[in-house]
């Protein structure tokens, strides 16, 4: 049986969040005005608004509830969204190229194709995000809550995930070389065909995880937790790592 790495097919439809409808007309989005807009609060409501392709670099958008907003396309390149509400928003291919979302609320949300690269999210809630082919590299997701998350073939190269809850995630043709995942949860997940090539995992907890045909070549497992963790032929281990020794069970099917 020769290995290959997760081809996911778009997540099922019932996975996808249901947009609210919008309160802004697209068209709204070229006018002039739309930085003094968004930084209103008092009587200018965001929640459900459409601002696909909006090009909003670098503004504030802190705290403010932006549940079910549709920002697909969106340049949000630099923006704060520090502790903002984005529950169910669609992100798809969304540019968040070193966004500030600490604390942000994404559960939900729709990043498919999203470009997250060197962005802040601490803390960050991620419950069942569809995340898929987002582009993750050298992100600080340190704290983190994904469980539930669809993360297949995300780029994770680089990021920090110290503390991350990726419990039930599904990282299938992830890939993460060279990320930090000290103490990060990861049991049930999905991490078939994933790429962990010199991933720092020192006391992660990996339990019954789906490690067939990961690569693990170099990586840290001090004091990593596989007790119940499947794996097969191709799954590639540190040099002299025992799987057997830390109750991963080989999986021959």
């Amino acid at each position: 049986m020769v290995c290959e790495a997760y081809r996911a097919a778009p997540a099922a439809p019932d996975r996808h969040p249901q947009w609210h409808p919008s309160i802004w007309e697209s068209g709204d989005i070229q006018h002039s005005n739309i930085r003094e807009r968004l930084r209103r609060r008092d009587d200018d409501p965001l929640n459900g608004a459409d601002l696909r392709r909006a090009d909003l670099r670098g503004v504030d958008l802190s705290g403010r509830n932006l549940a079910g907003v549709n920002l697909e396309g969106a340049n949000l390149q630099g923006a704060n969204l520090t502790h903002a509400s984005l529950i169910h928003a669609n992100l798809c291919e969304a540019n968040l190229q070193e966004a500030m979302l600490q604390g942000a609320d994404l559960t939900d949300a729709d990043l498919t194709n999203a470009g997250l690269g060197r962005a802040s999210l601490q803390g960050a809630l991620l419950k069942s995000a569809v995340l898929y082919r987002a582009n993750l590299l050298g992100a600080n997701l340190r704290g983190a809550h994904l469980a539930n998350a669809i993360l297949a073939n995300a780029i994770l190269s680089e990021a920090t995930l110290i503390g991350a809850d990726l419990s039930d995630a599904r990282l299938e043709g992830a890939r993460l070389q060279g990320a930090t995942l000290q103490d990060a949860i990861l049991n049930r997940a999905g991490l078939r065909g994933v790429n962990l090539r010199d991933a720092d995992l020192p006391s992660a907890e990996l339990r019954a995880a789906n490690l067939q045909c990961a690569n693990l070549i170099d990586a840290n497992l001090t004091g990593a937790t596989l007790r119940g963790a499947r794996y097969n032929y191709h799954t590639r281990w540190p040099a002299r790592w025992d799987p057997r020794q830390h109750g991963a069970i080989l999986s021959v099917h």
